[in-house]
């Protein structure tokens, strides 16, 4: 007869009311408490509760009302970057390095590519409740002839924020696990394909492949798909045993390293007993007739290159100055070039959000253009309040809107997109550098950040602006379906000039002193690429009205008089 099997739970701070019961209880596995657990009260339930919100348990409490992938509409907008987010916040260090390892080998992406992953059903909790439910069931990938194991995901509905996750494999005691990032995995595939935005009846064999299998065919070895999914290359399938491997040789083969040579010659005569001296081969060294230790203390002067800081924000410049706006400051080329690379990583680097403060970016000047304009045609005074609250970020959006989340999550694809159309367009030389905050050097409250440096052998240096609309994500751009583009006399789908992204453009342009910009719009199913040239007469309004505009009425802001 089967021995007994027990659970010896020794991780009481992943322990849940109930979880580990009813895991035990689907394993017929008998749990043995350890002694300091017994003073944790198991049935408070204090994992229900959540920011003021008591939780249901979606396997008890939630019956009914559980919708499948025909109202994928309603998934919140849980995306890429929420599920890194939802990772990297775990306290226990163990568990979280060994998640992001598996998260970053493909793992829980290859239990949805793979089919391990059923229909994912959502349940709203109620109408009144800022969460939600989704939950799966999951294949054992090794074990395909076992009870699936069942996973949820507790989300936040309008920003797509990771709460709570739970899964009846005993990884998911930790509220994570492989089954439940392949949930994830799906959510975020089905924001970027723009499947949330129309019914399962479109696509459904391509969003079919996504789903659970029901049995493995046996197939010859000549016949099998020896490769892995990679999801950071967006599904693309990479050989299991590549040549690399195949061609990789353990004997040591003879190559020239001067760079460790040289190395090693300056070491040795200073610290000759180091260990990893012993294992390489300095070759001819001739060592000094002095004792190392007597030219510590020699007097010497020694010319040594600095780095200048890069200048404060202008904030911090309107400050302290004394007649900042009568005189306002010139930056050189080196200055402006420290502030680019100082500033590359955009959001997610606090010098650019500090250097972009009190400046008027490219993004924000067609709304200063459109007020100057009102100014100057009306004789009453012009409310300005709402426009400093929004170039000064105090009226801003919200980031985590979906919209906003979608265009950060694709850009990246599109970025990678545009050059694989430049180079089969013939522009095999076609890269694209991201790039920090360009400020003009002369005009220094003038500001802009393109989406990329565009460099290529017959076309020169030029920008790359990117646009990933969320209304669009089902479809291929075209003038039917986004408001800012249209048809010209020759059928060309081209930017409209009186947009604020025309504007945009032609700051970032005039800022970077750039002759072309490449404006590229982006879904999944297609793209529209219009090379945009710099415009003088839109140049030289965006600089009388920014002018105008800084120097009349931001300038209040800034002094804080």
């Amino acid at each position: 007869m089967e021995s007994d099997r027990f659970l010896n739970c020794k991780l009481p701070e992943l322990i849940r009311p109930g979880i580990i019961p009813e895991t035990a209880k689907s394993r017929q596995i008998k749990v043995l408490w350890p002694s300091h657990a017994s003073q944790l009260d198991l049935q408070s339930g204090e994992w229900r509760k959540l920011e003021g919100e008591t939780l249901p348990d979606p396997f008890s409490d939630l019956p009914l009302a559980w919708e499948g992938e025909v109202a994928m509409e309603k998934w919140p907008p849980c995306m890429y970057i929420d599920i890194a987010d939802y990772f990297t916040s775990m306290d226990n260090i163990e568990l979280k390095q060994r998640l992001m390892t598996d998260y970053k080998d493909g793992k829980a992406f290859s239990y949805l590519e793979s089919g391990w992953l059923g229909e994912i059903y959502y349940n709203a909790i109620s109408a009144e409740s800022r969460l939600c439910f989704l939950k799966a069931e999951c294949t054992p990938s090794q074990r395909i002839n076992n009870i699936p194991w069942k996973a949820w995901i507790c989300l936040e509905k309008s920003s797509g924020k990771i709460m709570r996750g739970y899964c009846t494999c005993f990884a998911g005691l930790g509220s994570s696990c492989n089954h439940v990032g392949a949930i994830l995995y799906k959510v975020d595939l089905a924001w970027r394909t723009g499947r949330t935005r129309r019914s399962v009846t479109g696509q459904e064999c391509a969003w079919n492949r996504y789903g659970a299998k029901k049995n493995v065919e046996p197939k010859r070895v000549a016949d099998m798909d020896w490769s892995k999914p990679h999801f950071s290359k967006h599904g693309l399938q990479s050989p299991i045993n590549p040549p690399e491997r195949q061609l990789f040789s353990p004997t040591q083969k003879d190559k020239a390293t001067p760079a460790l040579s040289l190395l090693t010659n300056h070491l040795l005569p200073a610290c000759p007993d180091a260990c990893f001296l012993q294992q390489v081969d300095i070759g001819q060294i001739t060592l000094p007739n002095y004792a190392t230790e007597s030219d510590v203390n020699i007097e010497c002067t020694v010319d040594v290159s600095t780095t200048a800081c890069i200048p404060p924000p202008i904030t911090t410049l309107a400050r302290t100055m004394d007649n900042f706006f009568e005189k306002l400051p010139v930056f050189t080329d080196e200055q402006v070039k420290q502030i680019e690379e100082e500033t590359r990583g955009q959001a997610n680097n606090p010098t650019w959000i500090a250097q972009r403060q009190g400046r008027l970016t490219a993004s924000k000047v067609h709304a200063v253009v459109t007020r100057v304009r009102t100014i100057s045609k009306s004789r009453s005074q012009v409310d300005t309040t709402g426009l400093v609250n929004f170039i000064s970020g105090i009226s801003s959006p919200n980031p985590d809107l979906p919209a906003l989340k979608y265009g950060r999550e694709m850009e990246s694809q599109a970025r990678n997109n545009y050059v694989s159309v430049m180079r089969t367009h013939g522009h095999p030389s076609t890269t694209v550098t991201e790039c920090g905050l360009f400020v003009h050097p002369q005009f220094i409250y003038l500001a802009a950040t393109p989406d990329g440096i565009v460099k290529c052998k017959c076309c020169g240096t030029g920008l790359l602006e990117i646009k990933c609309p969320l209304s669009i994500s089902d479809q291929i751009p075209s003038s039917d379906c986004v408001a800012y583009l249209e048809d010209d006399d020759k059928g060309n789908t081209v930017l409209k000039r009186s947009h604020g992204y025309y504007f945009q453009v032609q700051m970032q342009l005039g800022v970077t002193k750039t002759q072309w910009c490449d404006f590229f719009v982006f879904s999944t199913h297609g793209y529209v690429r219009e090379r945009i040239y710099f415009d003088e007469q839109i140049w030289q309004e965006i600089l009388k009205s920014t002018s105008f505009f800084f120097t009349n009425i931001y300038a209040k802001t800034l002094t804080g008089t």
